[in-house]
Formats: structure tokens, C-alpha cells, sequence
């Protein structure tokens, strides 16, 4: 894993064991963490941690990562935050529409650990930027 800065992740998937199996590598990674399984907790979270990156599945339920996507890119303070679908969608229809819904990346399962690092990174330099 290359060095990142360490950054603030939410993870949210309603799969159990996905969620804590890559909150688990990504806080060995030295980031800091917080897990969400539905579309409503993932508001809530990021409400309370103000997010780096967030990593996202689309079938959740309730409400799918695609419109808890779009409440997010309508607030301000999210407009600018790394956001990447991370499904078991592949499709060209699923990742245009998570690009429609305001996902900057979207990543198919199981993760790809060198897509992760990019990310990642990318996440890094967003919020370099924003400093």
C-alpha cells in the first residue's frame, strides 16, 4: 500500500462482511473509519465524520446508493467529496448512471485492490487541494 495521509473513509455497504472486511484493511491502512449499511445511516455518518472519500454499494435497502448519492451532492459541504460506487453492478447502464447520480469512480466486486490504492490516492490529493 503507498502512503496516503491519513483519511477520513465511510464505508457503506449492507453486506456485513464486506463492510467490515474493508474497514478493517483500510484502518490497518492507517485511515480512519466508519461503517454505514443502510442509505440513511450513510447520511447520518457523514454528517458526523465529514468524510475524505466514500466508498458506496448501490442495492441497499431503503434507499439505493444512487439517490442517497444525489442528497449528498446537493449539500455544499459534499460537493467536492471523493464519492465511488463500489457494486456488484458492472454494466455500462449501471456506471452511467452512478456518473449521473454525482459517483466520481465506479468500481465493480470484489475490489480491485490497485483501483482501491488510485482512489485512494486520489482522495489524498482532493483534500491536499482543499487545505
Amino acid at each position: 500500500m503507498p502512503v496516503v495521509k491519513r483519511l477520513r473513509v465511510l464505508v457503506v455497504d449492507d453486506e456485513a462482511d464486506m463492510v467490515d472486511t474493508l474497514a478493517f484493511l483500510l484502518s490497518a491502512w492507517g485511515h480512519e473509519v466508519r461503517k454505514a449499511a443502510t442509505g440513511d445511516e450513510a447520511l447520518q455518518a457523514a454528517n458526523a465524520m465529514g468524510p475524505d472519500l466514500i466508498l458506496m454499494d448501490i442495492a441497499m435497502p431503503g434507499a439505493n446508493g444512487w439517490e442517497v448519492m444525489r442528497q449528498l451532492r446537493g449539500r455544499p459541504e459534499y460537493r467536492d467529496t471523493l464519492c465511488v460506487a463500489l457494486t456488484g453492478f458492472g454494466q455500462e447502464h449501471d456506471k452511467r448512471r452512478s456518473k449521473e447520480a454525482g459517483f466520481d469512480f465506479h468500481l465493480v466486486k470484489p475490489v480491485d485492490f490497485t483501483a482501491l490504492n488510485l482512489v485512494l490516492g486520489e482522495a489524498a490529493a482532493r483534500r491536499a487541494g482543499s487545505l
